[in-house]
């Protein structure tokens, strides 16, 4: 949540803070959410497609949210 004050943090806070709080480098952490955003946006798809069509990816948002579970549990600092 963001808060008034942390507009004016200086800019190289905006890229650095939340990355090293889970123990990854700007670049990891970039291509670490970028994946599980690109996983979500593809498991929203297939949840839209199962509601129109039930019999189609039954249990894609299980797999989906086991898989993105593991992923964040074994991720950042250990």
């Amino acid at each position: 949540n963001m808060k008034v004050y942390d507009l004016f943090t200086p800019i190289e806070m905006w890229f650095s803070l939340h990355p090293q709080s889970v123990c990854m480098s700007y670049m990891e952490h970039l291509r670490f959410s970028g994946m599980l955003a690109g996983r979500m946006c593809i498991g929203g798809i297939k949840a839209l497609i199962h509601a129109i069509f039930p019999q189609m990816y039954i249990t894609s948002s299980t797999e989906l949210i086991r898989d993105l579970d593991q992923k964040l549990t074994e991720a950042g600092c250990k």
